[in-house]
């Protein structure tokens, strides 16, 4: 079966990748197994001497990667080349402190000696989203690394370029074979990945639900896990015009973030586009938006996204219509199944547009509290 890398803006499939059979699968493994029992043995100053080599490489082919972000999810060109400039800082830094980090912690007992020791534990899998391709991955590369662990990536099926890119990386910057390696797999394959005794930690960076599956299985094993989750709660706010919408982008200087528009069959496209001052003025006449996270502090989006997709997200999500028929829009978000939803007219102030998001926040926060109290669940209901 093969694995599609396609542009979100005209959809047009850029490349395909042969997806990795459950006998590749374990194959690589046991091949990073191999690779950790030499790796593990290896000193502080070989591993530090190769992640700064990742980090002169990661600037040299900062362009290329910063184009590959755009092609597979839409990243603007400036902010993905910031994204790769990040990443070779994080493998500078660990390259310089970490050995100072692992360093045996001397502890006064009654015994002779007494401390605490940090030994690398093997194999780690990496289940990472496609927000942000290279930095999700080498903030988890350059300190495993540089323990002494060997890493495997699944990464998010939208952005496979990205990930054997930075295997590619990796082998260029003198790791030896098996200790970073990407598994070109689906999420249903992840659980015997889990499952393998070879696999000693997991880390994942993802929705709540999908943390708590992981947890469940990694602790039924014995094994670390290391989660980063979000979870959110989706509101409506509905615009009458262009005009409208200005007021927002002036009014709300926070990283905002918007998707190409409605997919067919009302998917939400995976493209991202970062909202700047004056950038609404451009999309004057759009029907409607949509999004995925992205590290906002708000996401907008529109129609066609359930309540629970949206709780995949880390931020308060707000779907967002430019239409003056604000009955039209309330209905279709409580078909949707909307906490609630606010209609803002064109004249709306600055102040009245303030108070109004201030209320849809602090309703969020309350059923997110009713939600882990179990007294609502996540569509509301």
């Amino acid at each position: 079966m093969a694995m599609q890398s396609v542009n979100p803006v005209n959809g047009k499939i850029i490349k395909r990748y042969k997806e990795d059979t459950a006998k590749t699968v374990v194959q690589k493994i046991e091949r990073a197994e191999k690779a950790w029992l030499q790796w593990k043995a290896t000193s502080f100053e070989q591993r530090a001497q190769r992640l700064i080599k990742a980090a002169s490489l990661l600037r040299k082919e900062q362009q290329a990667l910063a184009e590959l972000m755009a092609l597979e999810m839409g990243k603007p060109l400036k902010e993905g080349a910031g994204e790769i400039e990040k990443c070779a800082l994080a493998c500078e830094y660990y390259a310089k402190n970490g050995a100072a980090f692992l360093k045996d912690e001397l502890i006064k007992t009654d015994a002779r000696k007494s401390f605490v020791t940090f030994q690398p534990v093997g194999i780690v899998l990496a289940v990472m989203p496609w927000n942000f391709p290279y930095w999700q991955c080498f903030r988890f590369i350059a300190p495993a690394l540089m323990a002494g662990n060997v890493g495997l990536l699944k990464h998010a099926s939208n952005v496979p370029g990205c990930a054997v890119s930075i295997e590619q990386l990796l082998l260029k910057a003198g790791f030896p074979r098996g200790v970073f390696q990407t598994l070109l797999i689906g999420s249903k394959a992840v659980q015997k990945v889990i499952a393998h005794p070879l696999v000693k930690a997991v880390t994942l960076t993802g929705s709540t639900e999908a943390g708590m599956r992981v947890a469940e299985q990694a602790g039924s094993l014995i094994k670390k896990t290391v989660l980063e989750l979000g979870g959110s709660d989706p509101y409506g706010l509905t615009l009458q015009s262009a005009n409208a919408l200005s007021k927002l982008n002036r009014t709300f200087r926070a990283r905002f973030v918007i998707g190409q528009g409605m997919a067919e069959k009302h998917r939400v496209a995976r493209a991202i586009v970062a909202m700047r001052p004056g950038f609404f003025e451009t999309i004057e006449g759009a029907d409607d938006l949509a999004t995925e996270y992205a590290s906002a502090d708000l996401a907008l989006a529109a129609f066609g996204v359930t309540a629970y997709e949206l709780a995949a997200f880390g931020v308060p999500a707000l779907y967002l219509a430019l239409t003056p028929d604000h009955a039209r829009s309330a209905s279709a978000f409580e078909t949707a199944g909307m906490g609630s939803c606010l209609g803002l007219a064109d004249d709306v102030s600055d102040e009245e547009l303030r108070q109004s998001i201030a209320a849809l926040l602090a309703d969020s926060a309350r059923r997110r509290e009713m939600h882990a109290a179990g007294l609502m669940t996540i569509d509301g209901q």
